[in-house]
């Protein structure tokens, strides 16, 4: 994990990003109130966004959607939030969230007990750059700001005319890549701070992942254990078969699109579980499981049903946590122990169970 702290002008905000064998993550985490009127705008039409230049990129593929519909369009200057699955092919970018560090007792922890999706766009403009633009309404997520510190004191902000305004402002005021920065001007030496614990701190996480480890027609074989250390795609048709173990690690779970078909029954189901979990297959690590650890699936926004059928799911936080608008689960002969949420969805979505105990 690599952390700059106080990374902006204008706002106090840290920028983390987090490398592991499955992929990288970058997060923007504002550690003081954000307040639209500072800026001569209206909370209720504010439109909170991160923008990220990618100095080398290539072209990614891009299917876009519609995360929200503003109800009046015409007061807003991008009235719509938007979100794109980009495909860079050996990498893809999904969906991101923006989480509190604060969770309903005031307590600091990551464990993002309610997040907000946030809309990403990729936008190569020729002379002025390659940018991911992150967005979520302000109005989403004006109680978690609340909860930090007032801004300090600062001169007062000119008004903001919308991303047009931005976007031709940009490349004003700096060298830009490739151009030397004018004689005489402070080089400000580069800090950087690599960290096994984020400091102990309120702040509010404005987030995208991008996965790099993805498996296409893949079957779960019923003499394996598997370890899920990070997010993992699945793409196609995926296959569980009976008596196959899959431990997650806490940032590990399943973005899983096209079918699932599980292959199992009462005396051979399919086992999800912590990696603390030594009581079924392989043993992965010591220590003492608890519920909450992990997500199981997270199904992409294309993916509109998902039927479970003969699993065990242990010490879980979201079962099933879809990105699509309108999503169906069923559940048949499954056992849901020492977990949290057994669907979680943001948009619409229907749960349907037949014998499931926990």
């Amino acid at each position: 994990m690599v952390l700059y702290l106080d990374a902006f002008d204008g706002v106090k905000a840290d920028l983390r990003y987090t490398y592991t064998r499955s992929g990288l993550e970058q997060d923007v985490i504002l550690r003081e109130a954000v307040e639209p009127e500072d800026y001569g705008m209206d909370p209720a039409t504010t439109v909170l966004e991160v923008w990220t230049e990618f100095v080398e990129a290539p072209s990614p593929h891009k299917s876009p959607r519609i995360l929200k519909e503003d109800e009046q369009p015409e007061q807003m200057v991008s009235p719509d939030i938007l979100d794109e699955v980009l495909d860079f092919g050996a990498m893809k970018m999904g969906a991101g969230v923006a989480f509190s560090l604060v969770d309903a007792e005031g307590e600091l922890n990551e464990r993002r007990s309610r997040s907000v999706p946030v809309g990403k766009q990729w936008f190569e403009m020729k002379e002025k750059g390659t940018y991911l633009v992150e967005s979520v309404d302000y109005m989403e997520i004006e109680g978690d700001l609340a909860a930090l510190p007032k801004a300090q004191a600062r001169a007062k902000h000119k008004p903001m005319r919308g991303r047009a305004a931005m976007v031709a402002s940009i490349g004003r005021g700096r060298p830009g890549p490739g151009k030397a920065k004018p004689p005489g001007a402070e080089v400000k030496p580069v800090r950087i701070a690599v960290l096994d614990k984020m400091p102990a701190q309120a702040g509010l996480v404005i987030d995208y992942t991008t996965s790099s480890g993805s498996l296409s027609n893949f079957t779960f074989r019923g003499d394996e254990t598997y370890y899920i250390s990070g997010p993992l795609t699945l793409s196609g048709t995926t296959t569980f078969e009976g008596g196959t173990v899959l431990k997650f690690d806490s940032d590990g779970y399943l973005a899983i699109s096209g079918t699932a078909e599980f292959k199992a029954d009462m005396y051979r189901p399919v086992y999800f579980t912590a990696k603390q979990d030594s009581t079924v297959g392989q043993r992965v690590t010591s220590g003492m499981p608890s519920s909450g650890w992990f997500d199981v699936f997270h199904p992409g926004y294309s993916m509109t049903a998902l039927t479970l059928s003969h699993v065990r799911v242990r010490y879980a936080d979201r079962c099933v946590y879809p990105d699509s608008l309108d999503f169906e689960l069923t559940v048949r002969h499954g056992q849901i122990v020492e977990s949290n949420i057994l669907l979680e969805s943001y948009y619409d979505a229907t749960l349907t169970k037949e014998c499931v105990g926990k």
